[in-house]
């Protein structure tokens, strides 16, 4: 992730302020949804929408999963369900997940959902995907 590391306290904050979004409807409005497996929370998957005009409307997606539990197909799971919610009921015309470059599987996991890299920098992969590039099996 691109923050540094909290204390137990910012830690709660961080968590209290992401857990009051439950929206979507104007620009950079958050969800946050967890990810959850036999009731251990295990990780979470997010939208922040950047563009509410129609014809450029778009969501920044994220995910974070407990190195436990990866591998197993969550991720996976989470971020196709969250993309129908990005495609289907928030309407975005694309979707762009910003990708820390080491993190091979992060990128692994966006190529196998359908995200194209846009561009890339020595630090960070820009992807994208639109409606059509969405696999949702």
């Amino acid at each position: 992730m691109s923050w540094g590391i909290r204390t137990r306290a910012q830690s709660r904050e961080h968590l209290a302020a992401r857990s009051r979004h439950t929206r979507l409807w104007q620009t950079d409005d958050f969800l946050a949804l967890a990810i959850e497996h036999d009731g251990t929370l295990i990780g979470d998957v997010s939208l922040q929408l950047r563009s509410v005009d129609h014809d450029v409307r778009s969501v920044e997606m994220g995910w974070v999963i407990d190195p436990a539990y990866q591998g197993r197909g969550y991720a996976s799971e989470a971020a196709k369900a969250v993309l129908d919610i990005a495609f289907n009921q928030v309407d975005a015309r694309f979707v762009t997940v910003v990708i820390d470059r080491r993190n091979e599987r992060s990128v692994a996991l966006a190529e196998r959902l359908g995200f194209r890299t846009l561009s890339s920098d020595a630090r960070n992969r820009l992807m994208t995907m639109v409606p059509e590039d969405f696999r949702s099996a």
